[in-house]
């Protein structure tokens, strides 16, 4: 990632991200819950619901995420959530009230609760830094 943002402080967002690869790819733990969703059993899951699940209908990318996911655990669902969180980290094209409001509709699909200040800690981080450079 990226360091230098011009006169922006992106240092919140390189904390967050040294945060999610202890919590999550060390510990295998959820940034949201207290259940231990980043692992090989919760991926295999979402390559089996998500990637070999092709969802043609209507409906926007949410809608036919959900339809995919309807049968998924909620801890692969959480782990869905979590790496939305960790896509719209940077990016600026989508504001922050949306990103929270994606990531918050993913994961009530879970049925859990946030765990104490990850809600809190969801809204903090998704602060907007920089504009993506668009495709070649």
């Amino acid at each position: 990632m990226a360091r230098y943002c011009g006169d922006n402080d992106s240092s919140f967002l390189i904390e967050n991200a040294t945060e999610f690869k202890e919590i999550c790819l060390i510990q295998g733990q959820s940034l949201f819950t207290e259940y231990e969703v980043w692992n090989s059993s919760t991926c295999h899951e979402l390559i089996c619901f998500f990637v070999e699940n092709l969802e043609e209908g209507e409906g926007d990318f949410l809608t036919k995420l959900e339809t995919q996911l309807g049968k998924a655990t909620p801890e692969a669902k959480v782990l869905v959530a979590e790496m939305l969180w960790l896509m719209f980290l940077c990016p600026s094209s989508t504001g922050p009230a949306s990103k929270r409001t994606s990531i918050e509709r993913v994961f009530s699909w879970s049925g859990f609760e946030f765990k104490g200040g990850a809600r809190i800690q969801l809204s903090a981080t998704l602060s907007n830094i920089k504009q993506p450079m668009p495709s070649l």
